[in-house]
């Protein structure tokens, strides 16, 4: 399926649920957020991308992973106390 059609389906699976919760493409990322130039060639057995680290995923979407991880942990503490 197309990304912008499964986007589509889970904005509106998620619609009034959480007003935080956000569906975001990465233009220029593979399935799992790696470069898509340098990566979506390669066959699953190949793990070059670990030997790149952090900069074999799309620009942007590790951080934008962690600020969202950032920002439910800070609303955790929140809610626990």
């Amino acid at each position: 399926m197309d990304a912008r059609c499964n986007a589509a389906i889970y904005r509106e699976i998620l619609a009034g649920h959480d007003a935080r919760s956000r569906i975001v493409i990465w233009p220029d990322a593979a399935h799992g957020l790696l470069r898509a130039n340098a990566y979506n060639w390669q066959l699953s057995a190949e793990l070059r991308f670990v030997l790149e680290g952090r900069y074999a995923y799309a620009s942007g979407a590790l951080d934008a992973i962690m600020d969202w991880i950032e920002d439910r942990s800070q609303d955790e503490k929140v809610s626990w106390r």
